[in-house]
C-alpha cells in the first residue's frame, strides 16, 4: 500500500530487506526528503512492543537523516477509554510521538509521525486500486463498483432477449436491495417515514398536553 501512496512526480520507491535500519520501505522525493514506513505485527501494545517501536524510530533517525514522515503500521486500533488513573494506548502513542519528535529535533530534523492501524489499513485495502492486494494477501474479494458493474452486465447478457427494461416487474425484494445498497430511492423513503413519525409525535404531544390541561380543570 505504501507503494500506492500519492507522492510528487519523480519520487523513487525503495523496498528494503532485513536488516532494514528501522524502515520497511520508503519514498525518496525529488529533493531528497523521504517518507518511510515501519510495520509491526503486534496484536497488543505493551512495554515490550513500545520498546521495539522506540528502537526502530531511533535507528531510522540515525540512518535516514532526510526523513520527514514516518508511518507506524500496526494492525490494531488504539484504545482510548480515558479512565482516571489509567493511560490509554492512544495517550501512550501521543507521548511516544512527543518523545520521537524530541529525538528528531536533537538531530535538527523535523519528522511527522503517522499511525496506520487496523482501520486505516482496511480503509486503504477497500480502495479499487488495492483490490489485487486484498486478493493476493487475504484471498478476499472487494466488492467495488467495477465488480458490481461486471456482475450486472453478466446477468443482462445471460438473460438476453428475455429481459426488457420496459416490461420489468418490480418485486418486493427490490425494496430490500434498495436498503442494502442505500440507494437514493430508499433514502428518500426513509426521510418520508421519519417526517411522518416526527409529525405524529408532535400531534401526540399536543393532544397529551390538551388532555393534561383538561384533567387539571376537572380536578379543580
Amino acid at each position: 500500500m505504501a507503494r500506492r501512496e500519492c507522492v510528487p512526480e519523480g519520487s523513487v520507491f525503495t523496498r528494503k530487506g532485513k536488516p532494514d535500519a528501522g524502515i520497511e520501505c520508503y519514498w525518496t522525493l525529488p529533493r531528497g526528503d523521504q517518507f518511510a514506513w515501519q510495520a509491526k505485527y503486534f496484536l497488543s501494545l505493551d512495554n515490550a512492543q513500545w520498546s521495539q517501536l522506540d528502537d526502530s524510530v531511533k535507528t531510522a533517525l540515525d540512518k535516514h537523516p532526510r526523513l520527514i514522515r514516518y508511518y507506524v503500521c500496526v494492525p490494531i486500533d488504539l484504545p482510548d477509554a480515558r479512565l482516571v488513573g489509567q493511560m490509554s494506548a492512544f495517550q501512550k502513542w501521543l507521548n511516544h510521538v512527543a518523545k520521537w519528535s524530541g529525538w528528531a529535533k536533537e538531530k535538527e530534523m523535523s519528522v511527522e509521525f503517522i499511525w496506520w492501524g487496523s482501520h486505516e489499513m482496511l480503509d486503504k485495502l477497500a480502495l479499487p486500486a488495492n483490490t489485487g492486494l486484498a486478493r493476493f494477501w487475504f484471498d478476499a474479494a472487494v466488492f467495488d463498483p467495477n465488480w458490481f458493474d461486471k456482475r450486472l452486465q453478466e446477468a443482462v447478457s445471460t438473460a438476453g432477449p428475455r429481459y426488457t427494461p420496459e416490461v420489468n416487474v418490480d418485486l418486493p425484494i427490490i425494496q430490500e436491495l434498495d436498503a442494502f445498497g442505500r440507494t437514493s430511492v430508499w433514502v428518500k423513503g426513509l426521510k418520508r417515514c421519519a417526517a411522518d413519525i416526527s409529525k405524529a409525535a408532535r400531534i401526540a404531544g399536543y393532544e397529551s398536553n390538551k388532555l393534561g390541561d383538561y384533567q387539571i380543570r376537572v380536578d379543580s
